[in-house]
């Protein structure tokens, strides 16, 4: 059975006709279309069907000055790996990095939006008032419009600095097929 928040997605549609479903509107409609974005996500990632209620979801990104939509010079590189539990949507996160120029102030996620483009803060890596070190670990619990958003790779995560507070590592978050593993940062850690 296919769940989003504890609740099954197929509760309350009522088949009109034997393996056909009665859409009428609203609700249910939003529901339905719910159920065809995770069996399509199901579909490119090549899981089975019967793996996807238990299993996370793997993201990576890598982080590069490259990134930033404003002009940012220096060596800093940086990488992080996600995991989206389908149980409960927590989001969690691992992120290291290094060699920026100055002191982080401030680490954030942005969407939606692709790559070249600025976004809104979405939520903090870090929380407020906490030290922003390497490496940058925590969670959160995802809404519905921020589960698109990552399904969809129109999040990125911002690392502000003393010297760039519009940004001095940015980079936007790839989800991974099973099996596969993060590429490797460009241009490759020193």
């Amino acid at each position: 059975v296919w769940k989003l928040h504890g609740k099954s997605l197929l509760a309350g549609l009522k088949p009109f006709e034997p393996g056909i479903i009665q859409i009428p509107s609203g609700e249910q409609h939003k529901r339905l279309q719910t159920i065809e974005k995770i069996l399509n996500e199901l579909a490119a990632g090549g899981a089975r069907a019967a793996d996807a209620p238990t299993a996370d979801i793997p993201f990576c990104v890598n982080l590069s000055p490259d990134e930033d939509s404003a002009p940012t010079y220096g060596n800093a590189v940086g990488k992080g790996t996600f995991s989206l539990s389908r149980a409960d949507l927590k989001f969690t996160w691992d992120i290291a990095f290094k060699d920026l120029t100055s002191r982080p102030i401030a680490a954030t996620m942005h969407g939606p939006q692709g790559p070249g483009a600025n976004a809104g803060v979405v939520f903090p890596l870090a929380g407020k008032g906490e030290g922003i070190a390497s490496p940058m670990k925590g969670s959160a619990i995802l809404n519905d419009g921020q589960l698109e958003y990552l399904l969809t790779e129109r999040l990125y995560v911002n690392i502000t600095t003393q010297k760039y507070p519009e940004g001095e590592l940015r980079g936007q978050l790839k989800r991974l097929l099973p099996g596969e593993a993060c590429p490797a940062p460009y241009p490759p850690a020193k």
